[in-house]
């Protein structure tokens, strides 16, 4: 009975151990699953600021794409880790930690506003054994950024205007300066130097800047700065509209009506 124990307990506890440790690997999946839900609805609401900082006007072609696939996969890769948590990570069934989930297939505002959030990554098992290799695991979101584009991707028309919340004007444009804000981001010393597109100042935000920081996020035609990217004052939420039924309701926009 001793002899038996002693070869029955160790086998117990070994595959209790990989069912428990299977439970682990279903959790990861549904946490990374959930970071990047909450990451691309993050970039489908606040998309207009975003492109406005990947897309700089003086790249074109495999130079601006390049650009915008660094800068995409670094913030995902820094939003994710956020919602997950690194130190969970690190402590997970990843194989490598967070430096085991692979983002090079995530696109993000690469053709018609589309938000393509891929990860994929490997698992190990508990205790490595002979015969009992990683298994890779695929992570997906995929989604349109929140810009009042008809989701049909037809390009606009005359029928179609476009409408920012609280706003008095409409817009023929999605493109529009008013809607579509170009937002850069500065250094703190620089920014009581810098002007806007009419040649006036930038004065702190009421909103969000509470303190002193490194950088701030200014608007080419705004007034303010600002601490933070998701600033109500930088966020416009725009629909879109029967150009018909905004003539009732608003005047035209003198930037993009002329």
């Amino acid at each position: 009975m001793t002899v038996e124990a002693a070869i029955a307990l160790p086998l117990f506890l070994f595959f209790l151990l990989n069912l428990l440790w299977i439970i682990e690997i279903y959790y990861l999946h549904s946490t990374l699953l959930s970071a990047l839900r909450e990451v691309g609805r993050e970039l489908s609401v606040y998309a207009y600021a975003y492109d406005s900082i990947v897309q700089e006007e003086e790249d074109t072609g495999l130079e601006a794409f390049a650009e915008n696939a660094v800068f995409s996969y670094l913030y995902v890769k820094q939003q994710v880790e956020s919602f997950a948590g690194k130190e969970y990570l690190d402590n997970s069934p990843l194989t490598y930690g967070k430096d085991g989930i692979s983002y090079l297939n995530t696109s993000v505002l690469q053709e018609n506003d589309v938000i393509d959030l891929v990860l994929t990554y490997q698992v190990s098992p508990f205790i490595k054994i002979a015969g009992y290799y990683p298994a890779r695991f695929y992570s997906r979101y995929y989604g349109r950024a929140w810009t009042g584009y008809d989701v049909s991707g037809e390009k606009e028309s005359d029928s179609y205007v476009f409408i920012a919340q609280n706003a008095k004007v409409y817009h023929l444009s999605r493109d529009c300066t008013h809607i579509r804000l170009s937002i850069t981001e500065c250094e703190a010393q620089k920014v009581e130097t810098l002007r806007n597109a009419f040649g006036s100042r930038y004065f702190p935000c009421e909103l969000c800047v509470t303190g002193v920081q490194e950088s701030y996020y200014v608007a080419e035609t705004g007034e303010r700065y600002h601490q933070k990217l998701e600033c109500s004052g930088l966020k416009r939420t725009v629909t879109a509209m029967l150009r018909s039924e905004a003539e009732k309701l608003y005047k035209i926009c003198e930037r993009c009506g002329r």
